[in-house]
């Protein structure tokens, strides 16, 4: 008894079949690589970032960090922006227009939101916000910019300052000049 395997009439052609599939897989591939970009050495960088803060503040006094202990991508300028900074006074301080200073200040709209953008030439390569989860975060000498590639020495202590009327303790982030 033979059997016999038979193929709907309506069926497509192999080429059209294999067509398809090497469209899938590039769809695959080119979000793979979409993904990566996304999430992939540069999304360590801000847990990073607030570990090493945190390791600093742990230290009697606060102490030092070096930035580019921390980064992993090439920079020059370092800036770090407090709550509630203005869109104008961030792209003052970078020095260009950029399309996301309107996102940036829209994150800052919170009492316990810093901003950071990292920048080679006139190019920003990093930025990000949200680097401590509890407590407010004060920028000493305004950010602008916190810390240079030839100066990458940041201090980090927590200070009780008064900030909106109110009395806080804050943690304080200053340039090592």
């Amino acid at each position: 008894m033979a059997f016999r395997i038979s193929l709907p009439k309506n069926r497509l052609p192999l080429g059209c079949l294999i067509a398809a599939i090497a469209m899938l897989l590039v769809c695959v591939v080119l979000f793979a690589l979409f993904y990566i970009k996304l999430n992939g050495p540069f999304s360590r960088f801000p847990k990073a970032l607030k570990a090493t803060i945190q390791i600093t503040l742990d230290q009697p006094g606060g102490g030092k960090f070096d930035l580019n202990q921390v980064t992993q991508f090439a920079w020059d300028k370092a800036f770090f922006f407090e709550p509630w900074t203005r869109p104008e006074e961030i792209e003052k301080c970078l020095g260009i227009q950029w399309k996301l200073t309107q996102t940036i200040a829209r994150r800052l709209e919170d009492d316990k939101r810093v901003a950071y953008v990292f920048m080679e030439g006139n190019k920003v390569v990093e930025f990000g916000w949200n680097l401590t989860d509890h407590i407010n975060v004060y920028i000493d000498e305004g950010g602008c910019p916190l810390a240079t590639a030839a100066n990458p020495i940041v201090r980090a202590s927590i200070q009780p300052i008064t900030l909106r009327g109110k009395r806080r303790s804050v943690i304080v982030l200053s340039p090592d000049r």
